[in-house]
């Protein structure tokens, strides 16, 4: 046991002292000094804006006036092979320069090709080899006059390493997609598979373990940060190291590294890594050389809102020590749950360099969204189904642009997906094993679920119903214990909602009583009561009415429009083997578990048209509904090849019309579809040559528990 202890004590070590020397590879930053205009902490710039993600010294030559003048001279430092710096203002104006300024004189421009104008801006410049390991200064002159005739400096560092992300441009979205699932989901993976083992339940719910053990330390990461950003930074090293260690000393032991070689764990991983590679090929086709993918992702299939950057506009509010308030507009930093935000801090550690920031967080939350696969085939195998079945389902899932679109634009209604189907998983697989107990489980997972986004609200109280009539009189205490630990789970979060940045209750009175604009007069309760009471009976009545008919009532929103807004659209051709699902009976139990998950789904629209005061499109009630919905769907289109290929090749067929042609280079489109119908014949007719062994894909779905440890 001595042994053990050391054996894992030392791994930590060594996982620590490994993540300290690569977040050591940048240099301190070099104090600036500056003569004439330039002056100390001038953060605001004539626009008025701030960015608190510049870290370190700010010097600006803006002082109310673009006629002034003056120059920015660094301490002398040794140069290694990339210089980084924030920079504002007209760079490319004559009179306006950044240079470094080499011990021979010799002088290298590091303007950029675009100016920042009125914002801070971080650049990285990998510099010649004949500069390395030369002194040199850092000067910026300001000798202008005229529009942005002003210059901003700060944050200046020398890296030893080049970042090879930033080299690759957009494409460093494909090595951030590995570095994620080597850095977090291996490791955690490893910590479940041994906590599955320990308990002797099947290691196919691995996945929905890691993914809770992932939730539970990005949450730890938000509230250790907001607390302390040098506290919250020490907690996140130390939890790698203790992740990462673990993960060793389990890979040390031969029974534990037997048990990691089944592809029941990874098989999921491997879903969730191959559809955000597919999908993120899409996102680099489409994004011109240079460009920003996060910028991509929100502006060239629809013109959307900047939600999809709220989760790390609060991780950067946090890990830079700003108070809760202003945070975006009248949006409060409670507004939104924080997950997302968390799972940024630690992606921020594993990868700190300002240079590839939005490549980081694009690819982070196209990473996070895809989970959702991940949880639809776990929830599919646990339901009973072989291999290729549940790869089928979540093939044939792949062509969907409402998920398609929602993965890409990167807010986190799909993480909250990926909780709720492991939530359910774990609890139909594993009624009878002893993951302590497994409803307890499914309920911090639901909670993490909820801490992503709060709309899986209007599924969860169906989802109980179905719970209680699935298991009768003896599934109300299991109900019972998976809502203690959803609301434990939530608590933290409602704490600093009504006591560090309160009321926090926005959405909750927007959704379930009208009222849009922010009222911090009324609590939710009393505007949802105010609501029902001070509106006529009959316009109440009216306004459920119209949203049940806003479910199914045709469109004029146009193709992409409606599969974004509405819930027929979005399903699509799923509908169609959902409907023979509800409707035909079935002896099969996959599809009587699919059948189960339909009438979840469908009780849950109904409930949301009802709940919902007005406007209830798709985006803002519960994507786990609609998830449930097509899961069915695409449970019943698998039951014959000839029904497989049929529904297949529909949803194909819409996906590339409406979202691809046109908007995504023609080679690259018949590429993926000749990929994507491979991968379907190779499923339905193939065995899976696999590194852990030749295993037939018709290998019965139901898991088996794996041995428990004494």
């Amino acid at each position: 046991m001595r042994i053990r202890i050391i054996a894992a004590a030392v791994c930590a070590l060594a996982s620590a002292a490994a993540l300290g020397l690569a977040l050591a590879l940048s240099g301190p930053l070099v104090t600036l000094h500056p003569e004439g205009a330039f002056a100390l902490g001038a953060a605001v710039l004539p626009g008025g804006a701030v960015d608190e993600d510049v870290v370190g010294q700010r010097y600006s030559s803006w002082n109310g006036n673009d006629a002034l003048t003056g120059r920015l001279v660094s301490d002398r430092f040794v140069v290694l092979p990339v210089v980084q710096l924030a920079l504002a203002g007209g760079t490319s104006r004559a009179g306006e320069t950044v240079i470094l300024r080499r011990d021979d004189r010799a002088t290298l421009s590091l303007a950029p090709s675009i100016e920042p104008g009125e914002s801070w801006v971080r650049i990285a410049r990998v510099v010649p080899a004949s500069w390395w390991g030369k002194g040199a200064q850092l000067v910026v002159s300001d000798a202008g006059g005229g529009f942005r005739g002003w210059l901003g400096a700060g944050a200046l560092r020398t890296l030893l390493v080049p970042d090879v992300l930033q080299v690759l441009g957009r494409f460093s979205l494909i090595a951030v997609v590995v570095l994620l699932f080597a850095a977090l989901a291996v490791p955690a993976t490893l910590v479940a598979a041994e906590i599955a083992r320990g308990r002797g339940v099947p290691n196919g719910l691995a996945f929905g373990i890691a993914l809770v053990v992932l939730g539970l330390f990005a949450y730890a990461a938000f509230f250790s940060t907001r607390a302390s950003p040098a506290f919250g930074s020490t907690f996140v090293m130390l939890g790698f190291a203790a992740l990462w260690g673990a993960a060793g000393w389990i890979v040390a032991s031969p029974p534990a590294r037997r048990a990691a070689m089944s592809l029941d764990l990874w098989a999921p991983w491997f879903v969730v890594s191959g559809v955000a590679l597919a999908y993120g090929a899409f996102l680099i086709a489409v994004t011109p050389p240079g460009g920003n993918v996060l910028t991509t992702a929100s502006t060239h299939w629809w013109g959307f809102p900047p939600d999809n950057v709220i989760p790390d506009l609060l991780a950067k509010q946090v890990a830079s020590g700003q108070p809760p308030r202003p945070f975006l507009g009248d949006w409060l930093s409670s507004d939104r749950p924080p997950l997302q935000a968390g799972l940024d801090l630690l992606a921020m550690r594993l990868l700190p360099s300002p240079a590839i920031d939005a490549v980081r967080y694009e690819t982070l939350g196209l990473w996070l969204q895809c989970w959702c696969f991940g949880g639809m085939y776990a929830l599919v195998r646990a339901l009973g189904a072989t291999r290729q079945r549940a790869l089928l389902v979540v093939l044939i899932c792949l062509p969907s642009g409402f998920l398609f679109i929602n993965s890409v634009y990167t807010w986190p209604k799909l993480i909250t997906v990926a909780y709720g189907l492991v939530a359910i998983a774990a609890a139909w697989q594993v009624r009878d094993a002893r993951l302590g107990p497994p409803f307890g489980f499914s309920g911090t997972a639901l909670g993490l679920g909820f801490l992503a986004h709060g709309g899986v609200a209007f599924t969860l109280p169906v989802l109980a119903l179905g719970a209680v009539a699935a298991l009768g009189r003896r599934g109300l205490r299991p109900v019972a214990i998976a809502a203690v630990a959803a609301v434990l789970t939530y608590v933290p979060w409602s704490v600093y909602q009504h006591v560090v940045d309160p009321p926090g209750d926005r959405l909750l009175k927007w959704h379930l009583g009208g009222q849009i604009a922010p009222d911090t007069s009324r609590s939710a309760t009393r505007v949802i009561l105010d609501a029902y009471t001070r509106t006529p009976l009959s316009n109440v009545v009216a306004l459920k009415v119209a949203n049940l008919e806003r479910i199914v009532a045709p469109r004029s929103a146009g193709p992409r429009g409606s599969e974004f807004f509405f819930v027929d659209s979005a399903i699509g051709i799923l509908l169609v083997p959902l409907a023979w699902l509800l409707l035909v009976p079935s002896r099969d139990p996959l599809l009587r578990g699919a059948r189960w998950l339909g009438a979840v789904g469908v009780g849950a629209l109904i409930f949301w048209a009802l709940a919902m005061w007005s406007d209830n499109v798709v985006h803002v009630g519960s994507y786990l509904t609609m998830v449930l919905l097509m899961l069915a769907g695409s449970i019943a289109a698998t039951a014959a090849r000839w029904s497989t290929v049929l529904v297949a090749a529909i949803a194909a067929v819409d996906f590339a019309l409406v979202w691809m042609v046109g908007t995504v280079p023609v080679p690259v489109l018949i590429a993926a579809a000749v990929v994507w119908l491979a991968l379907i014949a190779l499923t339905m007719f193939g065995r899976a040559q696999t590194p852990f062994g030749d295993t037939p894909a018709s290998e019965p779905g139901r898991l088996q528990a794996t041995p428990s440890v004494p």
